[in-house]
């Protein structure tokens, strides 16, 4: 029996992040590799073409040349989770990783994010309903962060990847029969569902929870090139589906209201109304070179950027924010912390040279707002900003 062109469900909805070896080189994830989306996260890869320069007495375009393959898109929104325990990375470590270069982890003490000049990629897998769509080679490019007092705290992501694919659902169009030797060669309906690089499961053989990877794929033959072999029997039109592991939810998401705000190290906290802090890594692409592939195969680390804002209500005493920025023209040691007051539950982030721009006054009845810009600068170089879980 043939089953229905069934719709995609936004909510069945899964995200991995592992990181890469070898760069650009695509990594089936594990159980732990799972971040929670916060929203809907999406990646993508869209062509260029170039139109033709021939000459023709019409004024219709009679051709366009298709170009490599640019790097593609992957966004991602994502709760702050630490792990619940101190020592263990918290949810979306690879991207925080991706993010800031470096990890520390000191076991059953502490994980540190801290900066460097070369930048790890990874490979980021995305499910939507009965697709999976993959992409090797990404990198973290952009992170932004909100602070308020409602909801939870929550990182938008994004970045760039090399090169993407897609394993679908369909069924085979014929059967299998196994006997003694495992079978490699599996004939679908469809054989444009599937890329190589995906798992699939065929039936509810997912090959005792690894899920068998497809090798070759042969439009014409309509036939899956599997490894290893399946060794069960199936019977025509059973559905070829995309395999991922569960995935297993780490820690819980850090509320907003317990966020403090520190401009002297911790010592004291400012009162706020808000919070926005982005870092950006300036990554590009090498999409220029040739090479054997159609996408690119390399990318360099530009020149990082971290940068926000700070917004309170305007005191009597806050005068002095406008003459340490412009009298003074003095730094910050910016802290930002948040979490419970237990070990493996709480974050931190720390700016130990921010530069603190003169305050906006924004006149709002029946009180009036500062906001100030905040640009963080380094000391030695690779030290502008830091992440803590403990």
């Amino acid at each position: 029996m043939t089953t229905d062109n069934k719709i995609i469900l936004a909510r069945e909805h899964k995200i991995f992040v592992v990181p890469e070896t070898t760069k650009g080189t695509l990594v089936f994830p594990a159980n732990t590799n799972l971040v929670v989306p916060a929203g809907y996260g999406n990646i993508g890869q869209v062509p260029t073409y170039s139109d033709s320069e021939e000459i023709v007495d019409s004024r219709s375009l009679l051709a366009q040349f298709r170009d490599a393959l640019p790097a593609g898109d992957w966004s991602l929104p994502m709760y702050l989770r630490p792990s619940g325990s101190a020592g263990v990375a918290p949810q979306g470590g690879a991207l925080f990783k991706a993010l800031f270069g470096a990890e520390n982890i000191v076991a059953s003490t502490s994980v540190t994010y801290a900066l460097a000049k070369q930048l790890p990629s990874f490979s980021i897998w995305c499910k939507y309903g009965d697709t999976v769509f993959f992409a090797s080679g990404a990198t973290a490019d952009q992170a932004k962060l909100g602070i308020s007092k409602k909801g939870a705290l929550k990182f938008d992501m994004s970045g760039k990847f090399m090169t993407m694919g897609w394993c679908g659902t369909d069924e085979l169009a014929t059967a299998i029969t196994y006997v003694a030797t495992p079978i490699t060669s599996v004939t679908v309906k469809d054989a444009k569902k599937y890329c190589v690089g995906g798992k699939i499961k065929i039936g509810a053989d997912d090959n005792s929870g690894a899920g068998y990877l497809v090798t070759a794929v042969n439009q014409t033959t309509k036939v899956l090139t599997i490894s290893p072999g399946i060794s069960t029997s199936q019977t025509i039109n059973t559905l070829v589906a995309p395999y991922l592991p569960t995935g297993a939810i780490v820690g819980d998401p850090v509320e907003s209201r317990t966020t403090s705000v520190s401009f002297d190290g911790g010592s004291t906290t400012i009162k706020i109304k808000g919070m926005d802090l982005s870092i950006g890594n300036g990554i590009q692409y090498l999409e220029d070179e040739i090479s054997s592939v159609e996408n690119p195969t390399d990318y360099v680390e530009g020149q990082r950027s971290v940068s926000g804002s700070v917004t309170l209500q305007m005191r009597r005493d806050d005068l002095s924010y406008f003459y340490d920025s412009i009298a003074a023209g003095q730094v910050a040691n910016l802290k930002i912390s948040c979490g419970e007051a237990t070990a493996g539950k709480r974050a931190s982030i720390t700016m130990g040279k921010a530069r603190i721009k003169a305050p906006n006054m924004n006149p709002s009845s029946p009180t009036v707002e500062l906001k100030m810009d905040i640009t963080a600068l380094g000391t030695n170089g690779e030290d502008e900003i830091s992440m803590l879980f403990n």
